[in-house]
């Protein structure tokens, strides 16, 4: 009997150690799991003392504590409405902490756009930072789960998330061309059950379609696209270099962007940009395109270096062009709203008398320019395009543009002088253009002065300055 008292006594006392460390890995784990409970006095705050603990107490000391950003605490611990986390809110800001992203705070315009966003129920979630200066000492962000608000004083908070905010941060982020952001990521539909995401910037934007990379829009074309009366909103992809190397260009949803260093960007609407290619002869876009109402169309016109484009906006009817030597021309009348008015016609090729081979034409309204190698580019009007004198199978092209006097209207063609007599309206030919004034005599009844009505110098055999002195009628 007397040895079975200390036996019991040692395995008392095992038993009681057992116990204890039981207690203490029980604490240890307890610990880890929650927030310590309140180990120091609550905080004192305008709303009265509020109490500070776990790992939110140590964000807020982290930036300051009371004497922080933050300042003193307004609330007690709170639970998220989504569950998943807890806050504290502050005179200056609040913390967040969830066990997947830790304890950070949020606070001045970077916590109100959060706010407005819907807080951690919004597309950006939890924070996953304290706000940090972006290193250019202007701007400031915090990173949340799903994205980022930044903030500079010229544009504000805005936040950006997704592939497009991946793109911008691979670029340099707010170093980058694009600067930072002016506006929240926003969806546009495109119709046919298509859409794109747009995050906007200073400088340009990101346009993220479903299963591709972001495009980017960006300095002169991303100015042009602004600037433009054509509603250009979705790039189908990146700038793109041009045929030459030099210029560049950029698809979009209803038209494109062509920029050259010698001409600038310019938008082309949908209707011109299906019918224009680099190779066109027309060379780059040189101005913005006009909408002009002709009966009940809307024509578009758009000028390039050696041409213009001539569109209805509906892209029903023949879309022309003019270009080269005869849009020089064309130009030099007036252009549409010259005495030419609109095309008519694509250039064609032209077969009008001896001087014609590889002569080229086009119709407008009130009449037609002739280009040759020979003689260059010349306008005939109306009514001279639609003479059927008797020397209008053989008239050949203008040899120059058409001449106003008080008198008369005249041109001189290849193998005849027309001459339109103000005084009766009738149009008259002289085929004999240096040797015969007998015609235009008639037309104009009056003294021929050299060099008028197509006549040569050499009519003026005695050097006085007037051609044919005599009426040759009369001898």
């Amino acid at each position: 009997m007397r040895t079975r008292g200390p036996l019991k006594l040692a395995q008392c006392s095992l038993l009681l150690s057992v116990l204890l460390v039981c207690a203490l890995v029980s604490s240890l784990l307890n610990s880890t799991v929650v927030p310590a409970p309140a180990t120091a006095a609550p905080y004192p705050g305008p709303a009265g003392a509020r109490e500070v603990r776990g790992e939110i107490e140590r964000a807020w000391q982290r930036v300051g504590g009371a004497r922080g950003v933050l300042g003193a605490p307004l609330s007690e611990e709170l639970g998220t409405p989504d569950a998943r986390g807890r806050s504290t809110h502050f005179q200056g800001g609040s913390i967040y902490w969830t066990p997947a992203t830790g304890a950070h705070e949020v606070h001045g315009a970077i916590a109100q756009h959060w706010s407005a966003l819907g807080w951690e129920r919004s597309v950006l979630g939890y924070p996953i930072s304290d706000e940090l200066a972006v290193g250019d000492g202007l701007g400031r962000v915090s990173h949340f789960e799903h994205g980022s608000i930044y903030w500079s004083p010229a544009t504000g908070a805005h936040e950006v998330h997704g592939a497009n905010r991946q793109r911008w941060l691979e670029m340099g982020a707010q170093r980058s061309h694009l600067g930072y952001p002016v506006g929240d990521e926003v969806r546009i539909e495109a119709g046919q059950g298509r859409y794109a995401q747009v995050s906007r910037f200073q400088h340009g934007e990101l346009v993220w379609w479903p299963d591709t990379s972001p495009a980017m829009v960006r300095g002169a074309v991303f100015e042009a696209v602004r600037a433009s009366s054509w509603p250009l909103v979705l790039p189908f992809g990146d700038e793109m270099p041009t045929e030459d190397g030099v210029g560049r260009w950029q698809p979009f949803v209803g038209g494109s962007v062509f920029w050259h260093p010698r001409t600038g960007a310019h938008v082309l609407p949908g209707p011109i940009s299906f019918q224009h290619v680099s190779s066109s002869g027309l060379g780059y876009p040189v101005a913005e395109h006009v909408a002009v109402q002709r009966f009940a169309d809307t024509w578009l016109v758009q000028r390039f270096e050696n041409g213009s484009r001539y569109v209805r906006a509906d892209s029903g009817g023949i879309p022309y062009v003019v270009w080269g030597q005869i849009h020089s021309r064309y130009l030099q009348l007036g252009a549409e709203g010259g005495a030419l008015g609109w095309p008519t016609s694509d250039e064609l090729p032209s077969f009008w008398g001896p001087m014609s081979s590889g002569g080229r034409e086009n119709w407008f309204e009130n009449g037609t320019i002739y280009w040759s190698e020979q003689l260059g580019a010349h306008a005939v009007l109306e009514p001279f395009e639609s003479w059927s004198g008797p020397s209008a199978p053989t008239r050949g092209l203008p040899v120059g543009e058409q001449h106003v006097s008080a008198d008369s209207t005249w041109q001189v063609f290849e193998t005849v002088t027309l001459v339109r007599s103000v005084r009766d309206g009738r149009i008259r030919e002289s085929t004999g253009v240096h040797h015969d004034c007998t015609a235009l005599w008639d037309a104009v009844e009056a003294p021929l002065r050299r060099g008028a009505h197509g006549y040569s110098p050499a009519l003026d055999a005695d050097g006085d300055g007037v051609a044919c002195p005599v009426d040759p009628r009369h001898g």
